[in-house]
């Protein structure tokens, strides 16, 4: 005698309305519009506090500070070079360098009346090509009270470094108790 024969049962009927992945995509899209909708409003919130416009015309604003002075340091820099080539030394001052080598008014960081001059480092005959011949210091434009300042070094191998205005330092670890030295064991006999 044979097993009757079994059959899976037919697929349910389709009702009118749609899929499932019609009515999750219009729900996703809803979500979707919802989001946008809702970061649309952060952002208009944000920007109409005074605060949140003065915070991002002060960062604005020291990013064209800082392009104007990396600008000046590189000038200053290849001055630097040239006049090392044509003297066999470094200047005693950067005032040595106007008007032959540079505009004195570069010397400075920026046009503004008042303006600081880029301290200067005369390198010591055998200082490495990592020395800071060049360096100025722009305040922070997100903390400016609080957070330390953002430094540029011109390095007598004519490289800019910036190190980070965040860099974290390692905490100085406690002093390790000194060893103790074992004394040999004498053998009692």
């Amino acid at each position: 005698m044979s097993a009757p024969e079994m059959n899976p049962p037919p697929p349910p009927e389709r009702r009118d309305g749609g899929s499932c992945w019609k009515w999750g995509g219009i729900a996703c899209a809803g979500c979707g519009c919802v989001a946008v909708l809702a970061i649309v409003v952060l952002i208009v919130v944000l920007a109409s506090r005074s605060d949140v416009r003065n915070a991002y015309s002060r960062i604005v604003s020291t990013a064209q500070e800082a392009g104007e002075v990396v600008q000046r340091m590189q000038q200053v820099g290849e001055a630097l070079d040239k006049f090392v080539q044509d003297h066999g030394r470094y200047p005693n001052k950067l005032a040595e360098l106007a008007p032959r080598y540079v505009a004195a008014e570069m010397l400075r960081v920026s046009n503004k009346p008042g303006a600081k001059e880029f301290v200067y480092h005369k390198p010591p005959p055998n200082a490495p090509e990592t020395f800071g011949v060049l360096e100025v210091a722009i305040p922070n434009p997100v903390m400016p009270t609080q957070a330390p300042p953002i430094q540029y070094v011109w390095t007598k191998a004519g490289k800019l470094h910036t190190p980070s205005a965040f860099q974290i330092e390692p905490e100085p670890s406690a002093p390790s108790p000194p060893e103790k030295r074992s004394e040999p064991e004498s053998d009692p006999k």
